[in-house]
């Protein structure tokens, strides 16, 4: 490659098919002295293949490449670049799992509060995932801890609880989140007990001004229907346009309404 290199060959030329240019050829194939080389004589740090439109600071990160990340960031890749999807560096190693990259973009300057995919933000996807160390470290640089994705206005503490992450709920909750009872729209009973148990609101609304009753109603179930009106949710409380639990349950989670006389 040196060789080819130094007799005029074209450093950025790329493949027909996936649009590699030699460095991303290289990433992709683990040749980290490559790499090394072909950064180190200027190789175009922000080139991108066809597909997924990454650059090869992406394609590092979601790959777990740290000293690569580093090479690139020393040699001023673009911590902001997105490929087709909208990830950047830093939403690419947190959708991989790369703790130790996560903090090396954030001590670089990546920003922990960027958004894709409709204002869901590094945290939001970490505590999505259950990624518990990322959760942790993120919260540690002051990430937004109640930051609300756009669609449904859901914070990290919420998709938590739909996800059934209980380590990251509770860890979430001790650093300060909004307690919130919306886990009962999945049926996630273990972390329904645990959030009422700790002070959350068993009337809090949701966008469309349901409360933790009427969602678990409308999903049956049962058992958690059960808890929420033993620990006192109201059983007549209405969403829009006056919808009821009872409105929208079916089946068992119906005839208990019914049996407790819920309007």
């Amino acid at each position: 490659m040196k060789y080819l290199i130094s007799i005029g060959a074209n450093k950025e030329a790329k493949d027909a098919i996936f649009g590699f240019t030699p460095l991303l050829c290289a990433l992709t194939h683990r040749e980290f002295e490559a790499v090394k080389y072909l950064i180190s004589i200027g190789a175009d740090t922000e080139a991108k293949d066809y597909k997924l439109q990454a650059t090869p600071l992406i394609f590092a990160s979601g790959a777990g490449f740290l000293e690569v990340v580093k090479q690139l960031i020393s040699a001023g890749a673009n911590k902001k670049a997105r490929n087709k999807d909208g990830s950047n560096p830093l939403f690419s190693a947190i959708k991989c799992d790369h703790l130790d990259i996560i903090k090396y973009l954030i001590s670089a300057g990546a920003d922990k509060e960027a958004k894709i995919n409709g204002g869901i933000t590094p945290l939001i996807m970490a505590s999505q995932n259950g990624q518990l160390g990322a959760v942790k470290y993120l919260v540690s640089v002051g990430a937004n801890k109640e930051a609300k994705e756009d669609k449904f206005g859901v914070t990290p503490l919420i998709v938590a609880t739909y996800n059934c992450h209980l380590d990251v709920v509770k860890y979430l909750i001790s650093a300060g989140a909004d307690k919130e009872a919306r886990a009962s729209l999945e049926g996630h009973f273990e972390i329904v007990k645990y959030l009422i148990s700790v002070g959350a609101d068993i009337e809090a609304k949701d966008n469309q001004e349901g409360t933790p009753l009427i969602n678990a109603s409308s999903q049956g179930h049962l058992e958690i229907v059960k808890y929420l009106i033993s620990s006192g949710a109201n059983k007549d409380a209405k969403a829009l346009f006056g919808i009821t639990a009872l409105n929208v349950a079916k089946g068992d989670v119906k005839d208990y309404l019914l049996s407790i006389e819920a309007k």
